[in-house]
């Protein structure tokens, strides 16, 4: 509680912790509801499926939040308080 070194990585990690939260509520309400239909065997067989157009602006997101994670830890490991990119836009916590 008193070393602000520690109080802000804290926030920090909360911050993005917060943001993946809502991030992965979206994805999973975008995949469920946004469904093409996809035919195999002549017509046969039948089945909805998320299409990429939807999946792939989320995996990537999904990476670069990891991205983000991993630049706190190096910033941690290497004892420097610097905000994340683009994540210190969003200060849930303050």
């Amino acid at each position: 509680k008193k070393n602000k070194f520690v109080r802000y990585h804290a926030k920090q990690g909360m911050n993005l912790f917060i943001i993946y939260v809502i991030y992965s509520i979206i994805y999973s309400v975008l995949t469920n509801v946004i469904k093409v239909t996809k035919t195999i065997y002549y017509g046969a067989i039948e089945y909805r499926v998320t299409p990429w157009w939807v999946t792939f602006p989320l995996g990537i997101i999904s990476i670069g939040m990891s991205i983000f994670a991993l630049v706190g830890i190096i910033y941690v490991l290497n004892g420097k308080a610097k905000e994340l990119p683009i994540i210190n836009k969003f200060k849930i916590l303050k």
